[in-house]
């Protein structure tokens, strides 16, 4: 008896030295926010104008300020709202950091991959996922619990908000807008084709493209479809939302602007090259990134003219803020250039960049593919 009590204690004992060793590890549990961050985050690049850092200016003179692994990968763009950063990476993961030092607050896995970025409105951030869990969630902001989930089948493309609305577009091609507040079904409605880029909101209606190069507008209050357009291809990448006309960018190398409400085709330019950056604008004018990491600027009739050719691949890192625009290549290279062209700063960070630069008070967010996240100043 006395033996199988020494036995015990040592147990109890090595089993203390082991949780020790783990808590000094460095294993602390989630923290909270201190508080809800303010601005919201409605859609790709924070909205349908793809100009969340239209005030921003920088210098260009970097240096890292901190660094941090945080999963396996970010593929999509991270948001930054006060002090708080929101990103989700490829390992299914949203991770929430403190925008100054890096800490992290807390994480959240899923079992799915997660559609783009996680959105966020007041203190909730919303995300869809794809073929296993097949649900949109919402996640309280602070600690990262979750408020309601709902199945909606599986999600390749990025929700948006509307209003009090999310828009989900799930890949049998149904589109649903579910209450923000408990996620039930406010309306449902069917397109042809899987969806080719997320859905675009203007006035009172989204407009959603699809792989069966058909270009779908629909009120937002009932879900009718009120008109729909054949397009000449296959949409590649985000479309940009510029006043009263939709400017899609297409596989073929095409870009191509419609305007609104009609959807009327006003012009359509071809850059040479695939398109998988959504366009954006700088300085009220339109500019576009190519496979082969070429910008090209847009006039509003659709001239293009190439501003710079910066050699190599690039996806989707293209930034625009109020007079500058950054540039990531997947051979790691950032570029900051003026909207001539000329290349300002460049710095290799030896890891593909495919997720857009975020801005917030001169400081840059950079994102790896790998999954390390990086803060420049």
């Amino acid at each position: 008896m006395q033996s199988v009590k020494r036995v015990f204690r040592a147990a109890l004992a090595a089993a203390g030295c082991l949780l020790l060793i783990f808590v000094s590890a460095g294993c602390n549990p989630p923290r909270r926010l201190p508080s809800v961050p303010p601005g919201q985050w409605t859609g790709h690049l924070g909205g349908a104008n793809r100009s969340p850092y239209a005030g921003e200016t920088v210098t260009p003179a970097f240096e890292i300020e901190w660094r941090k692994q945080i999963g396996r990968g970010v593929a999509a763009p991270v948001q930054v709202h006060g002090d708080v950063v929101v990103a989700a990476t490829t390992s299914r993961t949203i991770v929430v950091l403190n925008a100054n030092s890096g800490m992290q607050y807390w994480s959240r896995s899923f079992r799915s991959p997660i559609a783009g970025a996680p959105l966020k409105h007041g203190d909730r951030v919303f995300l869809g996922t794809g073929d296993r869990e097949r649900k949109m969630h919402a996640v309280e902001i602070t600690r990262g619990r979750g408020i309601w989930s709902r199945e909606v089948g599986s999600i390749r493309v990025e929700p948006i908000l509307s209003d009090d609305q999310l828009i989900v577009v799930a890949d049998d091609g149904t589109v649903r807008a579910l209450a923000t507040d408990d996620g039930r079904v406010l309306w449902s409605t069917r397109i042809a084709g899987l969806p080719a880029a997320p859905p675009v909101p203007w006035s009172s209606h989204i407009l959603v493209a699809t792989s069966a190069d058909t270009l779908y507008r629909i009120t937002t209050a009932t879900g009718e479809i009120t008109a729909r357009r054949a397009l000449p291809g296959t949409v590649s990448a985000p479309p940009l939302l510029d006043g009263d006309r939709i400017v899609l960018p297409f596989q073929s190398g095409h870009l191509a602007g419609y305007g609104l409400p009609a959807m009327d085709s006003l012009w359509t330019v071809d850059l040479g090259a695939p398109i998988q950056a959504a366009p954006v604008t700088a300085n009220n004018t339109m500019f576009a990134l190519t496979r082969d990491a070429v910008i090209w600027q847009i006039s509003q009739n659709g001239a293009a003219q190439r501003v710079a050719a910066l050699g190599g691949a690039a996806t989707g890192a293209l930034t625009a803020i109020r007079d500058r625009l950054f540039v990531g290549r997947l051979d790691g290279t950032l570029f900051l250039l003026d909207l001539d062209g000329n290349t300002l700063w460049r710095h290799d960070f030896e890891d593909s960049i495919v997720a857009p630069v975020a801005v917030h008070h001169g400081g840059l967010f950079v994102a790896l593919l790998r999954g390390d996240l990086i803060k420049l100043r």
